[in-house]
């Protein structure tokens, strides 16, 4: 979402993030088509073991933006200033989603069947709206969230309990045995466990320098986590001879630790960035416009499907990055194009 007060390395992560969500996409067209014996299908692993880190980050960058002890949000404001725009993005974008959608299937349906499909498709929303719906419902726990990280110790016990219980959470998958399942149920686990945990997490490492030994250990895990995600991954794609995406979860304990580590290093890097005017303007315009590039971006990712152009004859390596800039670089025309227009700004 917009701010008015710009951070230049939040930015940066937030235009590393929207090409990950486009690639994610992209790849998506072939995940489950391409036969096992492929070699494209473990570049196809490898990209997105390392891409799902940006969902999360897309979180954390909320929560470095909109907590802290200066923010302090009543509801009427919460609910004008970002509740309703994504009410409205969520309404209008879903509907020319749901158009897109219906076109090719549209002498399918009678006039009455028609309308139902639309309001159905538009009620749904595209895949990637969920994410949308889960911003709601953060933006509805600031005023709570904010009175948690004023104590850093505080801030620090539910960033650890949440951490636990996403492990322990992971864990009963694996450990199928019910009473788990109902224990973690008796602790209210699901205070902690979900995506608040990376609002929280972005915050506290915006405000907060890490000791050398803490990087030290995000960054093994990390690694480690990196390495668990397409290794596992690919160990079930050969066993079952399918694919398999089960460790691609955003909230699983390994997407959680690379997602951790990325940030971090991102923002140890970027920090101090400081380039010249020219190029600062540039990633200002680019991050201004990336809550449009988010919306819109699978509507030319699905184009790239129709048109058949995953299956150039060209390893995924180099057509992957070149597909993703190419989505990534209409969706910021598309998204400068619509803010030109006085009554459509307001939908990206």
């Amino acid at each position: 979402m917009k701010n008015d007060k710009r951070i230049l390395y939040l930015d940066i992560i937030k235009i590393v993030s929207a090409l990950m969500v486009i690639l994610i996409h992209l790849m998506s067209i072939k995940w489950y088509v391409l036969d096992i014996s492929d070699p494209n299908l473990m570049v196809l692993n490898i990209l997105n073991a390392l891409a799902r880190v940006s969902v999360p980050m897309f979180v954390m960058i909320s929560g470095a933006m909109l907590l802290g002890d200066q923010k302090h949000y009543t509801y009427a404001q919460l609910f004008k200033k970002y509740i309703l725009r994504i009410l409205v993005v969520y309404v209008v974008w879903s509907m020319i989603y749901a158009i897109i959608s219906i076109l090719p299937e549209i002498t399918l349906y009678s006039g009455f069947e028609l309308i139902k499909q639309f309001i159905y498709r538009t009620i749904q929303g595209p895949v990637h709206f969920w994410y949308l719906i889960m911003l709601v419902g953060l933006y509805l726990i600031i005023p709570f969230v904010n009175a948690i990280i004023k104590d850093r110790k505080l801030e620090e016990a539910f960033i650890l309990i949440a951490i636990i219980f996403i492990i322990l959470k992971s864990l009963k998958e694996v450990v199928v045995i019910d009473t788990i399942e109902l224990y973690l149920l008796y602790l209210n686990f699901n205070f902690t466990v979900g995506y608040v945990v990376y609002f929280v997490l972005g915050h506290y490492i915006k405000s907060y320098t890490l000791s050398k030994l803490l990087k030290t250990i995000i960054y093994v895990l990390g690694v480690a986590s990196f390495v668990f995600t397409f290794v596992m991954t690919w160990i079930f794609i050969l066993d079952s001879k399918a694919v398999y995406d089960g460790f691609f979860g955003y909230l699983r304990p390994n997407i959680l630790f690379s997602s951790i580590a990325m940030f971090v290093m991102l923002k140890d890097v970027l920090e101090n960035f400081k380039p010249n005017e020219k190029i600062n303007g540039w990633i200002r315009f680019l991050g201004e416009h990336n809550f449009g590039v988010f919306i819109s971006h699978l509507v030319f990712v699905s184009v790239v499907g129709q048109l058949g152009l995953m299956d150039v004859n060209v390893s995924y390596l180099i057509l992957l990055p070149l597909l993703t800039l190419l989505v990534y670089g209409l969706s910021v025309m598309t998204t400068f194009v619509i803010r030109k227009i006085p009554f459509l700004k307001g939908v990206v």
